[in-house]
């Protein structure tokens, strides 16, 4: 601990027997609270010379005259009005061709064009359509982005006023007419007839508030109705999901056909291989001179040859009638199951179109000419591949028994016992019905792989066709029902909310009904003067009075929680706070962070840390003192609690200097860079100017992060007014900071002690940094 005051001790002498560096030292502590007061003071009320910001006005209105021969221009009682304005700079000029090349040279920030038929369209706004009075609003946005918000403003200010003139203009017309209805009555003897129209009119209320419940309740039949043909789209969905699932069964059984087929294939070319190598040998094994010693073993091959042709007759057999079985068993009864489904889709349709809830005959239609489609090309298929296969199959297995037969005939006849004999002209015969015997087994060979082959291969290809394009219309079928689906949703959804408006309008109709037959029942029973007096008070009303009330119905309260009295007042916890961190950034860029070990005995790492650390905080709280006394005594912004709102200074001041300092010490050069990016991303996204929530999403994920949110919502508390206990809350989570400089600056640092030795002499070899 020693050697740490002396430290601070000998840092304090030397600043102040210095003068050139305690006017540096006395410079930057004052810098950072002027940084600070311009800020504030700049920004104390900026919509208090808004005045300055010219909009230029142009009326083209040519004004009305009404039927009692009065001129009205309500286009130059805007002008009038807005002569009157000091908060914006609005210059009246006298063509809209003026207007806007003063907008484009950038002369007006923005302009309003006041529509030739202004008066008119106001006036008679009910009686002509509801055309709405217009005026049109050029603004330049390139000349300044803030000027643009405030013509905006003032625009829809102006706006929000010439619409309140207006729902006067047409209350007072309306009123005007209703009282001379009244002098009318007064003067004529129409008493009776009022008091039928009266009676008329209130019928009629009540005839609306019946017809009202019928339709409410056929919008509740017809919402019924789209409930239930919902459900039956859900059902059809999923007949429809069953029915893929069994075309998808049906072709993996044609995969798997085919690759039984494939096997098959293999076996009779391998037979047929067998019976070719047989007569091969059969016919080298043939001479004169052997021929008695090869007899057996002619003999032999012979039985096999006819062995062999009578398992080949067999296989082709077998593979006819798997063919069969595959297409009429498996095929015909998963597409028989699809016919199904679109059958009960049909029927589904069929409800629907009977519930008289949608028009689905071309649905309909549609999946019965598939159903059609479907069968007439499954039936053609059978027959037509059937056919040709079986015809192609017929024609092997005849060949394939006439090899069986000659052989069975070589071994049973003569042929055999004249080779045995050794009769030279049973070789020829021999040789004669082998050469026989390999041109048949070839032609069959040929039959089999060039036309057997490819028409079973073409037979099971068009079944996968023909699967395929059912799924595929199942498919499509479900889509659109998903359609049909949304659009039942948003039917329900749209009656939903025209039975609640016209339960709105009904309980307005039973509202103004039940007075009429209130006035009517007052009437009944009076007597002539009581009669016109009652229909007097009916009518009668001042125009004046009524048009100020329409134009503005509902009046606002305005109740201010945590009131701030200026703008100044309300950036001030920004700035402050920005000039601290300022203050310090400057302070570790010109003053050595290094303390020197001369005249120390056995001085310590943290204690060199903290003994330098405390002329940064010493100098680092005059700044932030020189700026809240600013604050509170110079630009006198608004403080409910200026003791808090120092401490919570003292507080941040403290943060920032041991979090500066350490990452300039562990770090160097490097760590100064660091602490200036830190405040960049502060000054655009610790919440200071505007809300966090309107920022972009980086800066809501990472301002957490960083020690500036807490010191602002901590001096905030000062100046608006304390909440519970957010500004003790505010000041722990700031030292936490404060807590992370610390392992910076003793731990963390360590291990960049020599790499920060090395980049510091070579910033030094550079001789400029």
């Amino acid at each position: 601990m020693k050697n740490i005051f002396r430290i601070f001790k000998a840092d304090v002498k030397g600043l102040l027997k210095n003068f050139f560096a305690l006017v540096i030292a006395l410079g930057l502590c004052a810098l950072p609270a002027l940084y600070a007061w311009f800020n504030i003071y700049a920004n104390w009320d900026p919509y208090a010379n808004t005045g300055n910001i010219r909009i230029a006005v142009a009326s083209l209105d040519k004004g009305w005259t009404n039927k009692d021969g009065e001129e009205l221009n309500m286009g130059q009682n805007v002008i009038d009005n807005l002569k009157e304005s000091d908060s914006i700079g609005w210059v009246f000029l006298d063509t809209e061709k003026e207007a806007l090349d003063g907008v484009y040279s950038g002369d007006y920030y923005a302009a309003v064009v006041i529509d030739e038929d202004f008066t008119y369209s106001m006036y008679n706004a009910i009686a002509d359509n509801f055309t709405n009075p217009k005026i049109t609003y050029y603004e330049n946005q390139k000349k300044n982005a803030v000027a643009s918000k405030i013509t905006d403003t003032a625009v829809s200010t102006l706006q929000t006023s010439i619409n309140e003139q207006f729902i006067k203009a047409v209350t007072e017309t309306v009123f005007q007419t209703t009282n001379g209805i009244s002098d009318e009555l007064s003067d004529t003897d129409a008493v009776n007839t009022f008091i039928q129209k009266i009676d008329a009119v209130n019928e009629n209320l009540k005839g609306y508030s019946s017809m009202i419940d019928s339709f409410v309740a056929g919008n509740v039949s017809i919402g019924d109705v789209t409930n239930d043909a919902n459900n039956s789209l859900s059902q059809g969905q999923s007949l429809i999901g069953d029915g893929i699932g069994k075309l998808e069964e049906g072709q993996k059984g044609l995969d798997s056909t085919q690759a039984s087929f494939q096997n098959f294939s293999t076996n009779v070319t391998n037979s047929m291989n067998q019976i070719q190598n047989s007569i091969n040998t059969i016919s080298n094994q043939i001479s004169q001179a052997q021929l008695e010693q090869n007899a057996e073993t002619l003999t032999n091959d012979m039985k096999d040859i006819m062995d062999n042709a009578k398992a080949l007759s067999d296989e082709i057999q077998s593979l006819q009638k798997e063919l069969q079985d595959t297409q009429k068993e498996q095929t015909e009864q998963n597409v028989q199951d699809v016919l199904n489904q679109l059958e009960d889709l049909k029927n589904k349709a069929d409800g629907l179109q009977q519930s008289g809830s949608l028009d689905i005959d071309s649905i309909q239609e549609s999946i019965e000419q598939q159903k059609k489609d479907l069968e007439d090309k499954v039936n053609d298929l059978n027959d037509q591949n059937q056919d040709a296969v079986n015809k192609e199959l017929d024609g092997v297995k005849d060949k394939v028994d006439e090899i069986g037969q000659k052989a069975q005939d070589a071994v049973d006849g003569d042929t055999a016992k004249a080779v045995s004999d050794g009769v030279g002209k049973g070789v020829q015969a021999v040789q004669n019905s082998l050469s026989t015997y390999a041109d048949t087994v070839k032609q069959m060979n040929e039959l089999y792989n060039n036309r057997v082959v490819p028409q079973v291969n073409t037979m099971i290809s068009n079944l996968s066709d023909t699967l395929q394009n059912v799924e595929s219309l199942l498919t499509n079928l479900s889509s659109t029902m998903d359609g049909m689906k949304d659009i039942f949703n948003g039917v329900d959804t749209t009656l939903g909310t025209l039975n609640t408006s016209m339960s709105q309008l009904q309980g307005m109709i039973n509202k103004t009904s039940d007075k009429l037959t209130d006035v009517l029942d007052r009437l009944e029973g009076a007597s002539e003067s009581e009669q016109m007096e009652i229909i007097m008070q009916l009518l009668a009303g001042d125009p004046d009075t009524y048009s100020e009330f329409f134009s503005q119905p509902v009046e606002v309260e305005d109740n201010y929680i945590y009131e701030v009295a200026n703008y100044g007042s309300g950036v001030a916890p920004f700035y402050s706070t920005l000039a601290i961190w300022v203050g310090m950034t400057l302070l570790v860029s010109l003053v050595k962070v290094h303390a020197d070990k001369e005249g120390l005995v056995q001085v310590k790492p943290h204690e060199l840390f903290f003994g330098r650390y405390l002329l940064f905080f010493l100098l680092s709280q005059v700044q932030t003192l020189i700026i809240v006394l600013g604050d509170l005594y110079l630009l006198k912004i608004q403080c409910l609690h200026p003791l808090e709102f120092w401490i919570a200074s003292a507080v941040a001041s403290f943060t920032f200097s041991m979090l500066i300092y350490a990452l300039t010490i562990a770090f160097g050069d490097i760590g100064k860079a660091l602490a200036v990016v830190v405040m960049v991303i502060q000054i655009a996204g610790s919440g200071g100017t505007y809300p966090i929530e309107a920022l972009p999403t980086f800066f809501k994920a990472v301002y957490i992060f960083f020690p500036f949110p807490y010191a602002i919502n901590a001096m905030r508390e000062c100046i608006g007014g304390m909440y519970q206990n957010t500004y003790s809350l505010c000041l722990v989570e700031l030292l936490v900071f404060a807590v992370a400089g610390l392992l910076i600056g003793l731990v963390i640092r360590i291990p960049f002690i020599k790499i920060n030795h090395y980049i510091e002499k070579r910033m030094e070899d550079t001789k400029m940094l």
